[in-house]
């Protein structure tokens, strides 16, 4: 017997969960749409929601990060950090990004920088092997190249990673579209240390959360690594962060 969606009883509701970002979430009735067909499918309308919430969530992927160079190499939905971020930034998400090895992640040329995150994605480096509440995985700029991560997309998540040395920032969030973002959790922190600019900015971003992350320490948290300037810049009106 075949199912679908009735209108009536889609309800959306948005919940308030902690100071800075939003949940939404929606219930579904479903009923015989075979009795149904004649009532709901003449509206194109309709069915163009119910084809947009399928593509939505269809489109997101799981991708693995198995390898520690630096190129955009990879097969399938495996590959460099690199080769994932490509991946991701290609369809509408949420994707997420996990690991499978650990170690350090040199970015040793200007070719080498990474995509900036354009898609609705999560970097999860706690699920690297002997990850235990300290960063396994290493971003290292050394002192040369860019920002560790720059993001512009909304929704995106940052996990258990060290990021350090880079030229510019540790993590880069920019522009209006970037909001609803979370930089580290408890137990899953973010290392943000030795970049030569800022340690995070948010740039006209709203609605994010940073927090359980050690910015201007190494992982034990107890030597000095600071940033070259403020460890968190906030710019251009980035509200209830």
């Amino acid at each position: 017997m075949a199912f679908g969606l009735a209108r009536s009883n889609c309800i959306s509701k948005v919940l308030m969960q902690g100071a800075g970002y939003l949940h939404t979430y929606s219930k579904f009735r479903l009923y015989n749409t075979t009795a149904m067909k004649k009532a709901f499918y003449p509206n194109p309308f309709y069915a163009l929601v119910i084809s947009l919430f399928i593509s939505y969530h269809a489109g997101a992927t799981v991708y693995d990060v198995n390898s520690l160079a630096t190129t955009n190499t990879g097969i399938g939905n495996s590959g460099t950090l690199y080769y994932c971020i490509t991946k991701a930034n290609q369809s509408t998400g949420p994707h997420t990004i996990n690991f499978s090895i650990a170690g350090t992640i040199a970015i040793s040329t200007s070719g080498s920088v990474l995509p900036v995150l354009t898609k609705q994605i999560i970097i999860n480096a706690t699920t690297a092997p002997g990850y235990a509440g300290i960063p396994v995985i290493l971003l290292e700029g050394n002192g040369n190249y860019g920002n560790g991560l720059e993001i512009t997309a909304g929704g995106c998540e940052i996990y258990g990673l060290e990021i350090a040395s880079f030229s510019g920032r540790g993590i880069y969030i920019h522009g209006s579209t970037a909001g609803d973002f979370k930089i580290g959790a408890a137990g899953k922190g973010n290392v943000i240390r030795d970049n030569n600019y800022y340690g995070i900015t948010v740039d006209a971003a709203d609605n994010g959360v940073i927090a359980y992350n050690k910015v201007g320490t190494d992982a034990s948290g107890s030597n000095c690594a600071g940033n070259g300037y403020d460890g968190l810049d906030f710019q251009n009106a980035a509200d209830y962060n």
